[in-house]
């Protein structure tokens, strides 16, 4: 039957600075913010920014432990197509924003938040909508088996590309960054992927996601799996509506 994975659902980074990255989005790349999420105590856990319809950034206020060295990252880049990036190139220049033209692709431009987690923003005169979350980037030190991993177990290669040479190996892999899949039927997904030995990981609801569906009230609806570098992938069902 296959997961059936339905879209690349959102990028998620834990900030050092998460003022100026929630700026950056929101004020340079002009995403909207769609909703903060609070624990029990009140306390901010995560921020939703929406890049297009039920796509976004997902930032967590919270740092990391890393020196944040890119040449440590499993996630090299992430991907936008918009319908004009004259206009995207004109927006970062009023607001000062460095980005440069690549080189690499007609019309291509490579930008960076304030955590440097860098984004290649490519033309598309076949957008719909005028931006759209498409592909990551992954830092691997096996290209070969990574692609073999999201192709064949989990169905999704088609989001992901893979740039082999990565300098060591985390254990988790990079836990502070994550790339997140949506499904169209959560357990059915959870139950394909146990049936090809892949163990998934689930928690209990420490906030409520207001896009998330969740069949056990008390789970936060979503799983994690890993994958064979130790990286983290998300996966949840949107609610309907």
């Amino acid at each position: 039957m296959g997961i059936s994975i339905n879209t690349f659902g959102h990028i998620c980074f834990y900030c050092k600075h998460y003022k100026n990255t929630l700026a950056f989005y929101e004020e340079g790349l002009g995403f909207t913010r769609a909703c903060e999420l609070k624990d029990e105590d009140g306390m901010l856990r995560l921020t939703y920014v929406k890049v297009s319809e039920r796509q976004f950034i997902e930032l967590f206020p919270k740092g990391y432990t890393s020196d944040n060295d890119k040449k440590s990252r499993a996630l090299k880049e992430f991907v936008l197509y918009v319908s004009d990036t004259g206009k995207m190139e004109e927006r970062l220049k009023k607001r000062n924003i460095w980005y440069e033209e690549t080189g690499m692709v007609p019309k291509a431009i490579h930008t960076m938040d304030p955590e440097g987690n860098d984004i290649l923003i490519l033309k598309d005169s076949n957008q719909i909508n005028d931006i759209q979350l498409m592909k990551a980037v992954l830092n691997c030190k096996d290209a070969e088996k990574m692609t073999a991993f999201y192709r064949d177990a989990l169905e999704g290669d088609g989001y992901l590309e893979f740039a082999a040479g990565r300098n060591d190996f985390l254990g988790r892999g990079d836990s502070y960054r994550h790339v997140c899949f949506v499904v169209n039927d959560i357990l059915q997904a959870a139950g394909e992927l146990k049936r090809k030995g892949i163990q998934i990981k689930t928690g209990t609801a420490k906030c409520i996601n207001p896009y998330v569906f969740r069949p056990d009230p008390q789970k936060a609806g979503t799983f994690m799996v890993y994958d064979p570098e130790g990286n983290e992938i998300e996966f949840m069902q949107y609610r309907e509506g």
